[in-house]
């Protein structure tokens, strides 16, 4: 089975939706600790051995691949070489982050108002909001989501380090420890939004940047947002496998060359939440 989580942090909060895709450090130790097997290399995957992905170019990112390391696991490390060479953030941990930080208790968006004092209206607010940016560019989605700062009066446009992206020179460093590097995309545009031929010289791109800058590439391609499927000619030409992560297949193989893998964040962060307080 392959498995996959975005970051670890030691200061979790269920509270904060910039936490939300994250798990706590102690509950991540953990579980690795539990493992009677340790994860296996993913260069050749099998349906009897366990895998460990970690997605996102992000310092939470590289915390969850250093503490796989250090309790003898292999990881792989799924990154967009766009935020690296940019050094600019993914757009949905700065709406996160702006939402967390709002000063208003009052916001009209897709023609409704949202109480967000109410945690419901948070919620859907935000996923109203990034369906509206998931098929935008990067650059056009981030000037939108700060758009959407102002309007919230959010007190910060920035990130907490656990958030922000890694710089080149990180990636190196986990290459060098033995973090294996695969290609989420070159920007983590949803592949909904581009056409075949895009998406493949998308794929490309992220692969050739990979090559050229660290040593442990795998040509394996986590598809952003985990879905949807890759057309299987293109996955065919490429030569490349590629994994989701969709509640809509079962867990292995869902085709020839794809694999649907396990989210175990909610699993891990189990022990901090309750139903009344967390995104």
């Amino acid at each position: 089975m392959i498995y996959t989580v975005h970051g670890i942090v030691s200061n979790f909060n269920c509270n904060l939706l910039i936490h939300r895709s994250l798990v706590p450090t102690a509950s991540f130790v953990r579980y690795l600790e539990s493992k009677s097997e340790k994860f296996s290399d993913l260069s050749t995957i099998s349906e009897t051995v366990d895998y460990l992905t970690v997605d996102d170019a992000t310092y939470a990112g590289v915390e969850a691949c250093k503490m796989a390391i250090k309790y003898g696991h292999k990881v792989v490390l799924f990154i967009n070489p766009w935020q690296i060479i940019n050094r600019k953030p993914y757009y949905f941990n700065l709406l996160n982050s702006i939402i967390d930080n709002r000063e208003v208790d009052v916001y009209s968006f897709a023609n409704r108002k949202f109480d967000l004092l109410n945690r419901n209206d948070v919620k859907t607010l935000r996923f109203l909001i990034k369906k509206q940016l998931i098929k935008l560019s990067e650059d056009d989605a981030l000037t939108v989501v700060l758009e959407h700062g102002f309007k919230l009066k959010s007190k910060s446009t920035s990130l907490p380090k656990a958030c922000s992206t890694i710089s080149l020179s990180d990636l190196r460093e986990l290459s060098l420890m033995g973090v294996q590097i695969g290609s989420h995309g070159w920007s983590h545009r949803s592949i909904s939004a581009l056409t075949q031929k895009e998406l493949e010289n998308d794929i490309l791109k992220s692969f050739d940047w990979i090559s050229d800058n660290v040593d442990k590439l795998i040509k394996v391609y986590a598809v952003p947002f985990g879905a949807p499927t890759i057309p299987p000619q293109l996955e065919k030409k490429l030569k490349i496998t590629s994994l989701l992560s969709d509640k809509q297949f079962n867990v292995g193989r869902a085709s020839l060359r794809s694999w649907n893998r396990i989210e175990i964040t909610d699993l891990l962060r189990s022990e901090y939440e309750d139903n009344s307080s967390n995104y």
